[in-house]
């Protein structure tokens, strides 16, 4: 497109430059024409005049060529590199023609030339008089155009202040009605450029300069809320869209923890293992939920960092559905425990509570997915609570306890340790084993277990022995195996 303009443009030039050098030949033919004009003074005067036609047809060419210089500008056309001649200069040359054949004229006939300079003065008087009205209305009806186009840049040039698509729209209603005012008043700019050529041509000192700048700078200021505008658009368009993604996925999450909720109500129920096997499927299931309610987390972040503040599509917001989803874990992780506790309760095991409790925590330390605990796990929750086995015992082991998975669950492993708790492993052993790891000390310090223990088994102690008061770092081993051991 910009190609095809450039194209129109230099074919424009190009006529207007035909058209003025055909106009130069034609005065040039002319005044050869008059020059040779021969014969009585009358008839000579009659001749030139008939032939000069009062210089009217010049001034049909000269108009002609105004029209296509008018035509150029209109179009930001103001230089010609294919001719030197403009409509000044050829007003100039039609005046100097004009000139010579009036000279001409009064040398024929001087009584005629004084009566002519006479008629001549009064119509100079007129045109004066004429160029004074034509300047104050030139002059009025500019300041009232460039009056418009000033108005019309401040309301457009105002912040964009809005919150959504709806609201964009007045504002483009409101620039579609200043570019069709501008187009309704483009004749009038043609119109007045076209007066400040005529006056400036007839020697008035007028300039349309100011005008066709606020005129330009109008046009580009719509131009660029036009783009201001779609941008923004586009950009509430796509804020609401994650407001729309944002309110549907949370309330699906929402309908989805309800689900959950109602379905670990409904596990409670039949016999203990059952209900035990329906509420880890469950804490399964729920565990899944992490994923969606990480999306959330990732969507809420991309609109806080688009600034959207306000969600008109939902009431629900983040922190509302972590803390339900919270709740929901802590709820089925809860069950798990209280039916475990009712399991071991029933099955009357020999295990006093503190070692079912000790053994509760050994295997929740190990245990990475909550329900089952693989040889590995097994094998390093077994070195935790003192016992050290081989490899191919604990294959025996897995054999001997181990579900079709090949993994052990909570009940056969607290059978497995009660059983281990029968042995002929005193407190008084135990706690002696930990005198002779801890130099002869009343209390173990973590370097202590570290010089004879693993680190899963270090850290596990750490965090199951009590302190040893009055001793920063120390832990007391008695304690410890008297909670852990004594029937």
């Amino acid at each position: 497109a910009e190609l095809a303009r450039h194209t129109e443009d230099d074919a424009a030039r190009q006529a207007f430059a035909g058209d003025a050098e055909q106009f130069v030949a034609w005065i040039g033919a002319q005044r050869d024409e008059l020059n040779a004009i021969e014969g009585e003074p009358a008839e000579r005067i009659e001749r030139v005049k008939a032939v000069f036609a009062d210089g009217a047809p010049a001034r049909e060419k000269l108009d002609a060529l105004h029209e296509k210089n008018n035509a150029l500008q209109a179009r930001g056309i103001f230089s010609n590199e294919y001719t030197p001649h403009t409509t000044q200069s050829l007003e100039l040359l039609n005046k100097q023609h004009s000139d010579v054949v009036a000279n001409l004229l009064a040398s024929v006939a001087e009584d005629e030339q004084m009566e002519e300079r006479a008629a001549s003065q009064a119509r100079e008087l007129k045109q004066k008089e004429e160029r004074t009205e034509k300047r104050l209305d030139f002059e009025t009806r500019s300041k009232e155009l460039q009056a418009w186009c000033d108005a019309a840049i401040d309301q457009h040039t105002d912040p964009i202040n809005v919150d959504s698509p709806e609201q964009v729209a007045p504002l483009q209603e409101a620039l579609v009605r200043t570019e069709e005012e501008r187009t309704a008043k483009t004749p009038e700019l043609e119109a007045l450029t076209a007066l400040e050529a005529q006056l400036k041509e007839e020697g008035e000192s007028v300039s349309a300069q100011p005008l066709n700048e606020k005129w330009s700078a109008l046009g580009e200021v719509c131009a660029e809320r036009r783009t201001a505008l779609e941008q923004e658009v586009a950009r509430q368009q796509e804020h609401d869209a994650m407001c729309r993604e944002f309110a549907q996925k949370a309330g699906a999450f929402e309908e989805w923890i309800a689900g959950e909720s109602k379905a670990l109500s409904e596990a409670s129920t039949g016999e203990l293992d059952a209900q035990l096997q329906a509420v880890q499927a469950r804490q399964q299931s729920i565990a899944g939920g992490a994923d969606r309610l990480r999306e959330l987390v990732e969507l809420s972040s991309r609109m806080d960092g688009a600034g959207i503040t306000q969600n008109k599509h939902t009431v629900v917001t983040l922190p509302n559905v972590q803390a339900q989803y919270e709740q929901l874990e802590s709820a089925v992780a809860s069950q798990i425990d209280l039916l475990q506790k009712e399991m071991l309760a029933k099955q009357e095991s020999q295990a006093s509570p503190e070692q079912v409790a000790e053994f509760q925590d050994a295997y929740r330390f190990f245990c990475k997915d909550g329900n089952t605990l693989r040889d590995f796990e097994f094998k390093a929750c077994l070195n935790s609570l003192g016992e050290d086995i081989s490899d191919e015992r604990l294959a025996t082991i897995m054999g001997e306890i181990g579900n079709s998975e090949n993994r052990v669950e909570f009940t056969q492993f607290v059978d497995f340790m009660v059983g281990l708790a029968s042995d002929n492993m005193t407190h008084n052993e135990i706690a002696e084993s930990f005198r002779e790891i801890a130099g002869d000390k009343d209390f173990v310090t973590a370097e202590d277990l570290r010089r004879c223990m693993p680190e899963e088994k270090v850290a596990y102690l750490i965090e199951s022995m009590p302190p040893y008061e009055g001793v920063e770092g120390g832990y007391d081993y008695n304690k410890w195996a008297s909670a852990a051991f004594d029937q």
